[in-house]
């Protein structure tokens, strides 16, 4: 059995609006999620609050959702978000979240552009198992995934397509030129290899493919250095990428087992 309550955290000059789920019985764990940006987000949703119900009823885990500032129904607007503002509300809901449940053992789940913000608070939180789903390995390769998104539905709205690397309007997504900038100097790798040896850090990849690709052969090769690693081809849908409904039980039986292995 588990509950849920929602509500708002103040974090700076920002209402942070995050669920907060929980078992009647003591937590061994708690997670926070860093979600995906912009329509990933969206469509990452509905698999995070089942993943987030199935860990609380199943496991006694307890999970905080949250949505970043200029996101979701948090304060703000994205137009003015930073990623050091970012920084210092997952910082705030992973205290939170290891105050109001006691677990003992904290966990930090960061999915696609969301494992790029994920992997600088594990450096500096106390947190004991990093878990970074199909992250994407740059800041850049965020960029140019949003103007891929926008050419596409412009192509499809059968306008003109527009030179969209000069935009900062990505579909209702907008960037300030300050986290455009931060954006273009996130590495993955380079935060990974700053995390403290006491830091144990996960791979999932949600693919079709039989093989991790090429591209994450040096993230691979860093993870392995830690024995208790894992890395973990997942077969199934890229379900942030769903707009149709989408169900799977696959993310969450996967996160039990890192978790509760």
């Amino acid at each position: 059995m588990s509950e849920q309550q929602s509500g708002y955290l103040t974090v700076g000059h920002e209402q942070i609006y995050g669920t907060y789920y929980s078992s009647v019985k003591p937590a061994e764990w708690c997670l926070t999620l860093a979600e995906p940006f912009g329509e990933e987000k969206k469509c990452a949703s509905r698999m995070l609050v089942r993943m987030a119900k199935y860990l609380s009823e199943q496991h006694a885990c307890a999970v905080f959702k949250f949505d970043f500032s200029g996101t979701g129904d948090s304060s703000g607007k994205h137009s003015a978000a930073t990623i050091e503002q970012w920084q210092e509300e997952l910082q705030a809901a992973i205290s939170f979240i290891q105050k109001t449940s006691s677990a003992p053992k904290t966990a930090l789940l960061g999915l696609r552009a969301g494992a790029l913000i994920a992997v600088q608070a594990a450096s500096t939180q106390s947190v004991d198992q990093l878990i970074l789903a199909s992250p994407l390995l740059s800041g850049a390769e965020l960029l140019k995934e949003l103007q891929r998104r926008q050419k596409i539905k412009t192509l499809l709205a059968g306008n003109q397509t527009p030179d969209a690397s000069s935009s900062n309007d990505f579909g209702g997504v907008v960037l300030n030129g300050i986290l455009q900038k931060e954006l273009e100097g996130l590495s993955l790798l380079s935060f990974l290899a700053k995390l403290p040896d006491s830091r144990i850090a996960h791979l999932i990849h949600t693919t079709g493919a039989k093989s991790f690709p090429p591209a994450w052969n040096p993230l691979l090769t860093l993870l392995k250095k830690n024995p208790q690693s894992q890395q973990i081809l997942l077969h199934d849908k890229p379900f942030w990428g769903q707009l149709e409904y989408y169900e799977s039980n696959l993310i969450q039986e996967t996160m039990q087992k890192i978790l509760y292995a």
